[in-house]
């Protein structure tokens, strides 16, 4: 399963801006020892959109 992510894989920042502005509440921090993915929850959302 392809993850989809708010930022290019492995390039989050971990600022958590897309968590405080997604109105469906479908954005998940997934972080590791060597970086951190903004995960899209798809059945949040009806229409994914790529903020940056």
């Amino acid at each position: 399963m392809e993850l989809k992510t708010v930022c290019k894989l492995d390039q989050c920042t971990g600022c958590m801006a897309c968590i405080d502005i997604c109105p469906k509440d479908a954005v998940r921090i997934k972080d590791s020892l060597i970086s951190y993915n903004a995960i899209i929850d798809e059945k949040n959302v009806s229409t994914v959109m790529h903020v940056i």
